[in-house]
C-alpha cells in the first residue's frame, strides 16, 4: 500500500454501514510486469496529453514534477528519486483545483517563490482563470481563485472603444505566459479569435508602479512577430521586415483582420525560449494539422519581436518531434540539473497519438543556448499500464487456477493503418499467490477480437454462465452497441476456452458503446444482462429462457426489459454523453449497482431488489471530488483473498488505478447452480399449496419471494438459527417465481413454479 486515500461515503453507500462511519479506499500497487520487466508505477492511470511543470509541490525546497493531463483534466504529482526515476505521489496535488479544463500554465507571476496557476476558463467563455499559490499548514502548495472585480473571474483587457472583454484563448490552443517585453512581469501570447495571428497582451503592472504582483493587460500587438499561420502548411508566413505584418496568401487585406476569404488555423500551441543565446526569445509553434514543431527565429528586440527565419523540424540538432497530431512544447528542468529540458506532447486526444505522448529531450547545453538530445518518447508512460485511449478492466480467472486475473480492453490504440483505431483485449495474468497478487501481461489479443475490427471496436468484456453448464461464458460489447457471445468450451479444469463467436447476440443493440454485465438481477435463477451505453442510461434485458437455453428479447422498451433501468442517467446537465459502465455487487441486504460515467466520477445505486420497474435510490457518495479522469470504468474482485473487494478503475487516458476497500467480497451476482442445488431445497416444486424451504449449511435470516418482473410479493423473517420454513402459495397466480434466501455471508436464490 503506497498511500491511503480516504473516501468518505455518507448516508450508507452500503446498507450495513451507518451514516457516521467512514469508508476508505486504500491505494495499493501490486507488481506488474510487461515483457519480463517490472513496471515502476503501474497504477498511475496512464497519460495522453501531459502538460509538465517542475515546481515545489510539498514545500521542501526541491522541485517535483507536476502534470496536468488534458484528457480528463487530471492533476498528477511525481517525486524524483535519487536514481532519476519518478514515483507517483497523489498527496502532492491534493490541493489543486478540479475545475480547470483544457490547459494549465504554472508561473510565479508575483515573485513570491510559489508558482501560480493560469488555466482555461471554467465558465461559458474562452478565457483565462488564475489561481494564486500559497502554502497550507503542512507546506503543500494550495491555491486561491482570483476574481479581478470583473463580471467573470477571468482576465480582461480594455478595447480601444473603452469596453472591457476577456483575453481570448481557444479551448484547443495552448498559450504562452512569460515576460516577453523584458520588464519583469508576465505577459500573454495567444492566437486571436479568428486564428492565424498571434496577439501580445502586455502586463502593465510594472509600468503602473505595482511591481510584478498585479495582472493588468493591454493588447499591444495584434500581429506579434509579424507572422501568419495558415494551417495549410507547417511553414509559417513571415513578414518582410520589422514592424510589418504577414498577409494570408489568399486574402487581399493585410494585417490581423483578413477578409472572410482568408485561411484560418484550427488550433495551435505556443512556447518561447532563447535558443541562440542572443537574449531574444524564439517562438515554438505546433499546429493541429501537422506533426512537427516549428521554431521561429527572433531577429527583433523586446519592444518589437520580428521572426525572420524558421526551422521546420525542431530540434534540428537531434531527432525532431514527430507527434500525430498537434504537438505542444514545454521547457522545464525535468532532471533537476539547473537547466531546462524540452518536452513535447500531443495536444489533441481524439484520433491522435496516445502512447508516444511524452517526448523528453535532455538539455546538455545551457539554459539560453540549449542542446537538446532525445531521451525517450515514452517517458513515464513505459512505467505504467497504458492501453492508449480508454481502459476497461474486468476481473476473470483466465487460466482457471483459482486466482483472479485481469483483462483490460481499450477504446483505441492510435495507428494510422486501421482507420486510427486498434482495440484489443489484453490479459494480465495473476502470477502471484492467493494473498499477494502480481500481474504479468501475457496475451495481447484475447479472444482474437482484432479479427472483428472491421465490424466494430471499443470491445468491453463480461463473463458469466448464460447457457447453464456451470462455466462462465464471454460476452463482449462493441462501439456499435451490439454484443459478441462466446460459449465456454473448457474441458475439465484447464484454462478457459471459448467457442466461435455469435454476433450480434440475440439482436441486442443499445445503440453505441455497449458495456455489459451479467447478473441474475430479478433472482429467478437465470442470469440477466445489464448494459451501459453512450447515452448514460443502463439497459436491462431479462433472461426469459431456461437454465440451459438463454433467451432475450431485443426490444428494450417492452417489459420485463428496461431501456433506462432504475431511472439512471449518468449525463451531465446539458450533455448528450453519459457513457454508463455498470457492475452489480450482491450484498446480504440486496444488490448495489456502481457505474462509471463520462465525467469520471462513480455513481452508486441501491433499492434494486423488488424494484426493477421503479427508480433506484442514488446513494450519497461523498468522495472528496475523487475522479479517475474522463470515461471511468471499474471492476471489483477479491484479488488477495482477504474477504474484501479490491476496486480497479480505468479511465480515458488508457490507464488503471488499484484500490483496496472494506467492502465484503460475498458476491453472488453470477449464479452458481451447483451450489444452489446443494444448499437451497425448495419442495414441492411445482407447487399449488404449501412450499417448504430448506437451507442446508448456514442458517438463514430472511426469505423473499419475487414475481417474474422482479417485484417482491412476500417477505418472511426466519427465527435465529432456523434453517427450514413453510409458506402458502394458494393465493398466487400461476407462473414462475423466485425464492431468495439471505444468510450471514450472502444470499442464494432458486426458481419456483406455481400451478393450480
Amino acid at each position: 500500500m503506497l498511500r491511503i486515500l480516504s473516501l468518505v461515503l455518507l448516508f450508507g453507500l452500503f446498507p450495513n454501514l451507518s451514516a457516521q462511519e467512514d469508508f476508505e479506499l486504500n491505494r495499493k500497487s501490486p507488481p506488474v510486469s510487461i515483457d519480463k520487466s517490472q513496471l515502476n508505477m503501474p497504477w498511475v492511470g496512464g497519460l495522453n496529453n501531459p502538460q509538465p511543470h517542475m515546481t515545489d509541490l510539498d514545500g521542501d525546497g526541491d522541485t517535483e514534477l507536476y502534470l496536468f493531463d488534458r484528457q480528463g483534466h487530471r492533476h498528477l504529482g511525481f517525486q524524483r528519486e535519487e536514481n532519476g526515476s519518478f514515483i507517483y505521489e497523489p498527496e502532492l496535488t491534493k490541493n489543486f483545483p478540479d475545475r480547470i479544463p483544457h490547459w494549465v500554465v504554472m508561473r510565479d507571476f508575483d515573485g513570491d517563490g510559489i508558482d501560480d496557476i493560469f488555466g482555461h476558463s471554467d465558465t461559458l467563455v474562452s478565457g483565462i482563470l488564475v489561481y494564486k499559490g500559497f502554502r497550507d499548514a503542512d507546506g503543500f502548495i494550495d491555491f486561491e481563485r482570483m476574481t479581478f472585480g470583473e463580471p467573470l473571474p477571468i482576465l480582461y483587457f480594455e478595447q480601444s472603444n473603452g469596453s472591457r472583454i476577456q483575453i481570448f484563448v481557444s479551448t484547443i490552443d495552448y498559450p504562452e505566459i512569460a515576460d516577453l517585453d523584458c520588464d519583469g512581469d508576465m505577459d500573454i501570447l495567444t492566437f486571436n479569435s479568428n486564428g492565424g495571428y498571434v496577439e501580445l497582451f502586455a502586463n502593465q503592472s510594472v509600468e503602473l508602479g505595482y511591481g510584478t504582483d498585479s495582472l493588468i493587460f493591454d493588447l499591444v500587438d495584434n500581429c506579434y512577430g509579424g507572422i501568419y499561420e495558415s494551417g495549410l502548411s507547417p511553414e509559417v508566413t513571415l513578414a518582410g521586415g520589422p514592424d510589418e505584418c504577414a498577409t494570408p496568401f489568399n486574402s487581399p487585406t493585410p494585417g490581423p483582420d483578413p477578409t472572410p476569404g482568408g485561411a484560418r488555423h484550427a488550433g495551435s500551441t505556443l512556447l518561447t525560449l532563447d535558443h541562440n543565446q542572443d537574449g531574444k526569445p524564439e517562438l515554438l509553434l505546433g499546429d493541429v494539422s501537422f506533426t512537427e514543431v516549428v521554431m521561429l527565429i527572433n531577429d527583433g528586440d523586446c519592444d518589437d519581436a520580428w521572426f525572420s527565419d524558421q526551422e521546420l523540424d525542431f530540434p534540428a540538432e537531434d531527432v525532431p518531434v514527430d507527434i500525430i497530431f498537434f504537438p505542444a512544447s514545454f521547457y522545464t528542468d525535468v532532471n533537476q540539473d539547473g537547466t531546462s529540458d524540452f518536452i513535447a506532447a500531443p495536444n489533441q486526444f481524439i484520433n491522435a497519438e496516445d502512447r508516444k505522448v511524452f517526448w523528453y529531450y535532455e538539455n546538455v547545453g545551457q539554459e539560453d543556448a540549449p542542446d537538446l538530445r532525445i531521451v525517450d518518447s515514452l517517458f513515464l508512460v513505459r512505467d505504467m499500464i497504458d492501453m492508449g485511449t480508454g481502459a476497461m478492466p474486468v476481473a476473470f480467472d483466465v487460466n482457471n487456477d483459482g486466482l483472479q486475473d485481469l483483462i483490460v480492453s481499450n477504446r483505441q490504440l492510435f495507428t494510422s493503418s486501421i482507420s486510427f483505431t486498434d482495440s484489443r483485449l489484453v490479459v494480465f495474468l495473476n502470477v502471484g499467490t492467493e494473498t499477494e497478487p502480481a500481474f504479468e501481461q501475457t496475451q495481447l489479443d484475447y479472444l482474437d477480437m482484432s479479427e472483428f475490427l472491421n465490424t466494430t471496436t471499443e470491445f468491453a468484456p463480461a463473463f458469466g454462465d448464460l447457457n447453464g453448464d456451470g462455466r462462465p461464458d464471454a460476452l463482449v460489447g462493441g462501439q456499435d452497441g451490439k454484443l459478441f457471445f462466446f460459449p465456454n468450451v473448457t474441458n475439465d479444469n484447464g484454462p478457459q476456452q471459448f467457442g466461435t463467436a455469435i454476433y450480434p447476440f440475440m439482436d441486442i443493440d443499445v445503440s453505441q458503446s455497449a458495456r455489459p454485465f451479467i447478473v441474475d438481477l430479478n433472482r429467478d435463477g437465470l442470469n440477466d444482462l445489464v448494459i451501459g451505453n453512450r447515452s448514460g442510461r443502463i439497459a436491462y434485458f431479462q433472461n426469459i429462457g431456461t437454465a440451459d437455453s438463454p433467451q432475450f428479447s431485443p426490444d428494450m422498451e417492452t417489459l420485463p426489459n428496461q431501456i433506462q433501468l432504475g431511472g439512471i442517467d449518468t449525463r451531465n446537465v446539458g450533455s448528450s454523453l453519459g457513457y454508463s459502465s455498470p457492475i452489480v455487487i450482491d450484498r446480504t441486504d440486496g444488490y448495489i449497482l456502481l457505474t462509471g460515467t463520462n465525467r469520471g466520477q462513480i455513481e452508486a445505486y441501491g433499492n434494486i431488489d423488488g424494484n426493477l420497474e421503479g427508480n433506484f435510490t442514488e446513494l450519497d457518495l461523498e468522495v472528496g471530488d475523487f475522479r479517475t479522469g474522463f470515461r471511468s470504468e471499474l471492476t471489483a474482485a477479491d484479488f488477495d483473498n482477504d474477504g474484501t473487494l479490491e476496486l480497479i478503475f480505468g479511465n480515458g487516458r488508457g490507464g488503471l488505478e488499484y484500490f483496496g476497500s472494506e467492502i465484503p467480497s460475498e458476491v453472488t451476482g453470477i449464479v452458481d447452480r451447483a451450489e444452489l442445488d446443494r444448499q437451497l431445497k425448495v419442495f414441492p416444486n411445482p407447487a399449488s399449496g404449501t412450499v417448504n424451504v430448506l437451507l442446508e449449511g448456514r442458517p438463514g435470516n430472511r426469505l423473499q419471494l419475487y414475481d417474474i418482473n422482479g417485484r417482491m410479493i412476500k417477505e418472511l423473517t426466519l427465527s435465529p438459527g432456523e434453517q427450514q420454513m413453510s409458506f402458502s402459495v394458494r393465493e398466487l397466480p400461476t407462473g414462475v417465481y423466485t425464492i431468495r434466501l439471505s444468510h450471514g455471508s450472502g444470499s442464494i436464490a432458486k426458481k419456483l413454479v406455481v400451478t393450480k
